[in-house]
């Protein structure tokens, strides 16, 4: 989204719809090669991972043109937090998706493998990514846990004193 805005900012809109349209057909490419290959149980999974797939070819692919268009960007930077973002996600995915396939070998439940599984997987994933994204120092998980910790204390009322009324 963000090198969307810088080619916004630089006036061109047909940049971004062709990178869109790319990483469209890449994401259909690699969803069509999932559903052939891997079993039902774990197609999701593989499309999942595919819209990772097409989202880091955006990524590449924009930040390249960008990086010639305006005389270099600071990818090394941008290549670190990346990094770290998904060093972040994997364990937490890692987990739930350990946590689903125990699920749907060990329970005859349709809806604990496919309702509580996924929904305990999410919780999962989003308890370790905020933990070490926390734990790895990235800005924005810090900055949206000060915003929340904030909301969620009460506030203090002002009551008024005898003196007032």
């Amino acid at each position: 989204q963000l090198l969307l805005r810088l080619f916004y900012a630089t006036g061109d809109t047909r940049t971004p719809a062709l990178l869109a349209i790319v990483n469209m057909a890449v994401h259909a490419l690699l969803a069509v090669l999932v559903y052939v290959s891997l079993p039902p149980q774990h197609v999701v999974v593989g499309i999942a991972a595919g819209f990772m797939v097409s989202y880091a070819n955006g990524l590449f692919w924009g930040s390249l043109i960008l990086s010639r268009r305006l005389g270099g960007l600071d990818t090394r930077r941008i290549s670190s937090v990346i990094g770290i973002l998904y060093a972040a996600a994997a364990p937490g995915i890692i987990g739930a998706w350990s946590l689903q396939t125990f699920w749907a070998q060990a329970s005859s439940s349709p809806l604990l493998t496919y309702v509580a599984g996924p929904l305990v997987g999410a919780v999962i994933v989003v308890v370790i990514y905020t933990g070490l994204g926390y734990l790895l120092r990235i800005e924005e998980i810090r900055v949206g846990g000060a915003q929340l910790v904030s909301r969620l204390r009460p506030r203090r009322t002002k009551t008024p004193d005898a003196s007032e009324t």
